[in-house]
């Protein structure tokens, strides 16, 4: 299974946090498009709480594509549940990919958390003149983001 990890986050390391006021805003929109596009070609999509709460209004909820989102209360989120396509679960990132490894051909993790995976990059893309990139790494340690509790603190 191919797993791949999408944050947002500008040159000083900061991260958005959906719960700051204006949060997305310093988000340029070739990064929405791009994230977008990973989103719509992804067919198992594995997300924290908050991220849930900021996408929910413009989720498409297609068949052949789960959303898992990943709370510490799931029970809040029953009505919102659609089989197969929308689940809330108390579990970890780890726990997803040793469920479903080998039923998807790849996982896309959308995260927000802070962590300290170590990387290694290997391409970089300018997407605007304002100085937008798109930064490919290749994890070299994945273990530390897989043990991180899921969704609330």
């Amino acid at each position: 299974m191919k797993i791949t990890c999408i944050m947002v986050q500008s040159v000083n390391g900061r991260i958005a946090h959906n719960d700051e006021p204006g949060a997305q805003s310093w988000i340029s929109p070739e990064a929405q498009r791009h994230l977008a596009t990973m989103i719509e070609t992804s067919p198992l999509i594995v997300m924290g709480r908050k991220t849930y709460n900021d996408a929910a209004g413009t989720m498409k909820h297609r068949s052949g594509k789960l959303r898992i989102v990943l709370t510490s209360s799931p029970e809040k989120y029953a009505r919102y549940t659609i089989p197969g396509k929308l689940e809330f679960r108390k579990d970890t990132p780890r726990g997803i990919v040793q469920e479903f490894n080998g039923n998807y051909g790849t996982l896309l993790l959308v995260t927000g958390m802070k962590s300290s995976v170590r990387l290694e990059l290997v391409s970089s893309t300018r997407l605007n003149t304002r100085g937008t990139l798109l930064l490919h790494y290749r994890v070299l340690r994945f273990a530390q983001l897989c043990k991180t509790a899921p969704g609330e603190e």
